[in-house]
């Protein structure tokens, strides 16, 4: 549950929330440059993805978006090439926002892929995938330029040096480096909080521990999957933005942090 108010409680980040904020601000943007047409957002039972389709179902109707449909897809009314033709007959979306894991999206986005909208938006988190490579080996060409994908993590060439010191310590530790977001961010938490520790010469008062989280967060030679941390007074979320990421004619990252 995503909460403002916890003041003992910190997050990396505002997870799927984050990036149904994000796309929503995208939509906005595009919204005052000319009409977008209508929106269809597929979701599934997973609560992480109903929460993104109530989320950005919320936002944009705060930003008088309201042309937005919802389909949840369940084993029983998986989308087929022939039932994505009479949807979008039907609909006639020019956007699609996909909230589902990677099997489902890629079998929708690869199932008769010239079909699709001119915008379609999909989640690496919801489809664990950590690298954006996904998006060249995976989205068929005739569709690749139409896809956007919200990345919240580092993108490969930052994260193979950012991340080189958690990857050392896992192998002098002899510890399995398979889920790597686990990893690295529990090294991230721990060594933030014992530099805490050692700073505040255990003085373990625990509004001053908050300000040496603060103060450390920015400077710390430790990193966590996510990248740009910061923290500051009233601010439970370290990371405060996301990637967009198109991968036509080749990988572009651009770092978006929603204001409104």
């Amino acid at each position: 549950m995503v909460s403002e108010k916890n003041f003992y409680t910190l997050y990396f980040s505002k997870g799927i929330t984050l990036d149904a904020e994000v796309i929503a601000e995208e939509l906005l943007s595009i919204n005052k440059q000319q009409s977008i047409g209508s929106i269809l957002q597929l979701y599934s039972d997973d609560p992480a993805s109903t929460l993104a389709a109530k989320t950005l179902r919320e936002k944009l109707i705060k930003y008088k978006i309201n042309n937005i449909k919802d389909l949840k897809i369940t084993s029983a009314n998986e989308l087929t090439m022939g039932s994505w033709k009479k949807l979008k007959k039907k609909l006639s979306p020019s956007v699609l926002i996909i909230w589902l894991n990677e099997k489902q999206t890629f079998k929708i986005l690869n199932e008769n892929s010239k079909e699709k909208p001119e915008n379609v938006y999909v989640s690496s988190r919801l489809m664990n995938q950590y690298s954006p490579d996904f998006l060249t080996t995976k989205i068929p060409l005739s569709i690749r330029e139409r896809v956007t994908t919200v990345h919240p993590f580092y993108i490969k060439s930052q994260k193979r040096n950012h991340l080189l010191r958690t990857k050392m310590w896992a192998r002098i530790k002899k510890v399995k480096y398979k889920e790597e977001l686990i990893i690295a961010n529990t090294y991230f938490g721990l060594a933030l909080l014992t530099g805490a520790i050692h700073s505040s010469r255990y003085n373990l008062n625990r509004e001053y521990m908050m300000e040496q989280f603060e103060h450390m967060i920015d400077n710390t030679v430790y990193r966590s999957i996510y990248p740009h941390l910061s923290l500051g007074p009233d601010q439970r979320y370290a990371s405060k933005g996301t990637y967009l990421i198109k991968a036509s004619p080749e990988i572009k990252a651009r770092w978006k942090i929603p204001y409104h």
